[in-house]
């Protein structure tokens, strides 16, 4: 595993459960994705004072800790479903290149907001959600070090 791939490769699975995020709120709210409701470009913005978020406010998890679960213009709180989805999708992310070459884990790991988002507003809640996020970072967890005891 050359480690600037997997780097890059967790990176890219916190930036989609970032995005599953922000997918799963504008689908719920039946806002546009891609174009806003005033045909400009959607973008991220608090859901309570409505303010655009910059590049930093999104990073994912790290903004959350930095701001310490609230929005940097109204101090709103921010869900912690936020942060706890953006870990599963980096727990998945290590799971999938763990077990597939990087561009079958690449195709998987795209498909899964789309799936999650389906799924969630199909049958699941916010409790179950994090239920899953803690049960895949213990199963990551188990199954790293296991690889590590084996090298």
């Amino acid at each position: 595993m050359p480690l600037f791939e997997l780097i890059c490769f967790i990176l890219y699975g916190a930036v989609l459960g970032s995005f599953t995020t922000a997918y799963s709120y504008r689908v719920k709210n039946n806002q546009g994705w891609i174009v806003s409701g005033e045909g400009g470009i959607a973008r991220s913005h608090c859901t309570h004072c409505e303010h655009q978020l910059s590049f930093l406010d999104m990073l994912p998890i790290i903004s959350w800790f930095i701001m310490k679960g609230s929005c940097r213009y109204c101090r709103i709180p921010i869900s912690k479903l936020y942060p706890a989805v953006e870990g599963l999708f980096i727990s998945l992310s290590l799971v999938l290149y763990s077990q597939f070459s990087i561009l079958n884990a690449a195709i998987l790991l795209t498909a899964c907001p789309f799936i999650f988002v389906l799924l969630e507003n199909l049958i699941l809640r916010q409790k179950l959600v994090l239920s899953a996020f803690i049960l895949s970072l213990t199963i990551t967890s188990l199954f790293i070090i296991h690889n590590l005891l084996n090298i």
